[in-house]
């Protein structure tokens, strides 16, 4: 498993505790994120997030972490 650090970019979409958003890492780079967080109710630019997964590669949207 990976650990990523960051800020919330922006949110694309949300349904109950499925979020796909994207994120600012420390590094300054950006992230394509998408999974279940459990335990958040609003996901909003501006929210700092430490989440545990692993890359994967989708054949649309390319490299996220989910």
């Amino acid at each position: 498993m990976d650990t990523v650090v960051g800020v919330v970019n922006s949110v694309a979409y949300v349904s109950g505790d499925f979020f796909i958003f994207s994120m600012e890492l420390e590094s300054g780079k950006l992230c394509g994120c998408k999974g279940n967080l459990l335990g958040i109710k609003g996901l909003s630019p501006g929210v700092p997030l430490q989440l545990t997964g692993k890359w994967g590669n989708h054949p649309q949207y390319g490299r996220q972490f989910e």
